[in-house]
């Protein structure tokens, strides 16, 4: 399983010119005529790996057109990373928590206990059973999702390197299983919905200057997600306003290439 997610196969144009590639050796794709299709884990292209043109007229344009989400990702079931996110977050409250002159040694005693209490039992309940989307509740799908998030946003981001435009699909019905049953979506039941839940709000943080760089980072994922064809949004998210379907990359921001 882990050379699988090292591991790149690029299938050229003859069947017998097929290949495997390494993570390190994927930048060079950029300038190979051969290779029409790249297959990949969604975690074996990490940050800081461009696949683009390094010469003629599109020099530093991604060369990746269309990205294909063929299966919703998923961690392994022994995969921990949520358990640590849900620990910093708790341990991030309690240290930005502030206490008034009122609150003696005792009352802050208190509260440390109960933040220690209420991450026992969410930890408890990850611990005890296996870690499967559908048997989360939604106090503990959100943290799931915006793990999966980093690695999504991403591999989408391979494909807009430059201010480039990417066609990005999501595959699986599991992305948006009551859609395919023409009914709305809610933020439990898709990823998709959830994942744009996360953005709008980072988007309209009541800090003008988290909000600003909330914009900066992460408008260019939300705008698409907002009028994605195929998801039924729920009413309270199909009330704001669409955007048009003409997308404008003029204002491209540079933190997009971190």
């Amino acid at each position: 399983m882990a050379d699988a997610q090292k591991q790149l196969f690029a299938p050229s144009k003859t069947e017998s010119n097929r290949q495997i590639c390494t993570t390190a050796q994927c930048e060079a794709l950029g300038d190979d005529e051969s290779c029409d299709i790249l297959i990949f884990p969604i975690l074996a292209i990490g940050r800081g790996v461009n696949i683009v043109f390094t010469k003629g007229q599109r020099k530093l344009d991604a060369a990746i057109g269309s990205i294909y989400f063929l299966t919703r990702p998923h961690p392994s079931t022994d995969d921990m990373q949520l358990l640590y996110s849900l620990a910093g977050r708790s341990t991030q409250e309690f240290d930005s928590k502030v206490f008034t002159e009122a609150e003696d040694l005792s009352a802050i005693a208190s509260s440390w206990h109960q933040s220690r209490k209420n991450l026992w039992r969410s930890a408890n309940r990850l611990l005890r059973e296996p870690l499967m989307a559908s048997r989360l509740g939604s106090d503990l799908f959100r943290p799931f999702t915006a793990n999966q998030m980093v690695a999504i946003l991403q591999t989408i981001g391979r494909g807009m390197r430059n201010g480039c435009p990417v066609a990005v699909y999501f595959v699986d019905a599991a992305w948006a299983i009551q859609s395919t049953k023409d009914k709305p979506d809610s933020g439990r039941d898709s990823m998709l919905v959830q994942m744009r839940i996360i953005l709008e709000e980072c988007v309209n943080h009541p800090d003008p200057v988290i909000r600003e760089i909330y914009q900066e980072l992460y408008g260019a994922f939300l705008t698409p997600l907002q009028r994605i064809e195929g998801v039924i949004y729920p009413e309270s998210l199909r009330s704001k306003e669409e955007l048009t379907d003409e997308e404008d990359f003029d204002e491209f921001s540079q933190l997009l290439e971190m």
